[in-house]
């Protein structure tokens, strides 16, 4: 007998922007060689994972072990790929800034997500969502003067900084803070209880 596997939120937001994004695309703007474009789509979807769930380098190559739909999405065959780590994320990431990729890459994934109306809001593991965006915000190409500042145009840098793809955080930081002590604590207690036990 067939055992029917529940689909989470979280698959059914990862199937909407696998479908949604044209990746040949994003690769071609990151890696003119088609031949070596199959290990930067994988790396290129490491990235907008990370990017959309709030994850650092390790949380990110931690949760790519945890999780089969996060694997599915970045199209990783454990047993023939391997899985990254945080250097090679932080690398990737590192090279798309140095080579001015970021730039382009991060215009065309906002074109993208404008021409649906629709926009991201990125947050915990658990909770990033797409939201049906207003009319009246669909062009976000035109960099919004702040006060004192001047205009700047998105790009992936830092840590993604700011996109033009309405970005909010779904978490504050001292949120943020309190589930990473919580989660230190937990890691301690699970050792101790190794060791002592």
């Amino acid at each position: 007998m067939a055992v029917t596997v529940p689909r989470t939120q979280r698959d059914a937001f990862l199937d909407t922007m696998d479908s949604l994004l044209p990746w040949p695309t994003l690769c071609a703007i990151i890696q003119p060689d088609v031949q070596a474009r199959a290990t930067t789509e994988r790396m290129l979807r490491i990235c907008v994972l990370q990017n959309w769930f709030g994850l650092s380098d390790r949380d990110c190559a931690d949760a790519l072990i945890d999780s089969i739909g996060l694997q599915r999405f970045a199209r990783i065959d454990a047993e023939r790929d391997g899985f990254p780590d945080a250097r090679a994320i932080r690398e990737f990431r590192g090279d798309l800034q140095s080579r001015e990729r970021a730039q382009p890459l991060a215009a065309e994934v906002n074109r993208v997500l404008a021409s649906n109306g629709i926009r991201v809001k990125p947050g915990a593991i658990v909770n990033a969502r797409i939201f049906a965006d207003a009319p009246a915000r669909r062009d976000e190409t035109t960099p919004k003067p702040i006060a004192g500042k001047p205009a700047t145009r998105p790009s992936f840098g830092g840590a993604y900084g700011r996109q033009s793809m309405h970005v909010r955080l779904a978490r504050g930081a001292e949120q943020a803070a309190a589930e990473r002590a919580a989660r230190l604590a937990q890691a301690i207690f699970n050792v101790r209880s190794v060791t002592e036990g």
